[in-house]
């Protein structure tokens, strides 16, 4: 009848409040149970436009793995959080408790920006790590005018700062990264995955392709991204 169409959307707003307040509730309880202090704020819209605005002011962004079909999304959380929100991005396995000492630390490097932001983003949590695992790929740096190039090695930049440093690979094409990040990690007993998150145009918005939408998506322990 008339006005039905507003009282339906009121009552959907305060289903979304009552449901809000109890997850709070859960929330901030489990603040508790960690000795950790903290807050939960609530917003409406896509989530993966609110994480991209509001994560611009954390220094880490954490956040599920996206299942499409299950969520009823054609985006990836993850992918959109890391890209937009422009802070590094903690990517935790759908429904699959891991471990969190990250005693066991793979980086994935190919020498790019993201890899290097990723990389010292990252490094409170692989400088305590008991083993570094490193898996390196072909550059993606062009510099055309360079015809003698300084010297750098990120190996040896590893071994200076980690406890233990040890070289899975030292030669992994574009495409065969992502199963081969996912495997080595697999086969070394990591508990993170360290890896630049690689962004290209979309026809409305950025999204991540190749190797890295493919850990995101098939990761069975924490990926930690920047963009």
């Amino acid at each position: 009848g008339p006005g039905g169409g507003g009282g339906l959307i009121a009552d959907l707003q305060a289903a979304a409040d009552r449901e809000a307040a109890v997850l709070q509730d859960r929330f901030l309880k489990r603040l508790l149970d960690f000795g950790a202090e903290g807050d939960l704020q609530v917003a409406e819209g896509r989530a993966h436009e609110v994480l991209g605005l509001a994560g611009r002011f954390y220094d880490l962004v954490v956040v599920e793995q996206t299942d499409l079909r299950e969520d009823d999304i054609n985006w990836s959380t993850a992918e959109e959080a890391a890209v937009n929100s422009g802070r590094p991005t903690l990517v935790a396995p759908r429904g699959n408790p891991s471990d969190a000492s990250f005693r066991r630390v793979l980086i994935a490097w190919n020498g790019g920006r993201e890899a290097t932001r990723t990389l010292h983003a990252a490094r409170p949590i692989w400088e305590q790590a008991e083993e570094v695992v490193l898996l390196a790929g072909p550059s993606r740096e062009i510099a055309p005018s360079i015809t003698r190039a300084p010297p750098g090695d990120i190996e040896d930049y590893l071994k200076r700062r980690a406890a233990r440093v040890t070289v899975a690979d030292t030669h992994v094409r574009d495409s065969d990264a992502a199963l081969r990040i996912l495997d080595v990690a697999r086969e070394a007993g990591c508990s993170l995955i360290v890896m630049g998150a690689f962004g290209r145009k979309g026809l409305s918005r950025l999204i991540l392709g190749g190797a890295t939408g493919r850990v995101f998506k098939d990761a069975q322990i924490p990926v930690f991204a920047a963009h």
